[in-house]
């Protein structure tokens, strides 16, 4: 009796964890490809427009994201220098990245080959910055 509740258990935990995989997976697939930052409106009345300057490529098969023609002052609250940064995904609609010694929370949206991500000061409300990127590739 033991052996088949044993049996039983391990295969809800092993069926429960698919999914997460899969949605995961598929939200990386979203993200998949070259971005090119485009627009940053932020805090304080920012705004300004971006032309081939910052490209980010998110990688197929790992969780990591490339920042590639940075310049040598990129936006606030954005990675600092060009590189790789490794991403986890929340939610459908969060991204962490880790650059600058933390993990950076930001919403994201993806709709039109449109990358938006939201930066909040306090993880919250506190609106912080909107970045705005367009597919390459």
């Amino acid at each position: 009796m033991r052996t088949i509740l044993f049996i039983l258990s391990l295969f809800m935990i092993i069926s429960c964890d698919k999914p997460n995989d899969n949605k995961q997976q598929e939200q990386h697939n979203d993200l998949y490809g070259s971005w090119d930052l485009k627009v940053v409106k932020g805090y304080i009345d920012m705004y300004a427009i971006y032309t081939n300057e910052i490209e980010w490529r998110f990688d197929d098969d790992s969780l990591h994201v490339s920042m590639v023609n940075g310049m040598t002052s990129p936006p606030p609250w954005l990675p600092r220098n060009n590189g790789t940064y490794s991403y986890t995904l929340h939610n459908r609609d969060s991204i962490y990245i880790f650059h600058d010694g933390q993990n950076h929370k930001y919403r994201y949206q993806i709709s039109n080959n449109t990358l938006e991500l939201l930066y909040y000061f306090d993880n919250v409300n506190n609106y912080g910055y909107e970045y705005t990127f367009t597919k390459i590739n």
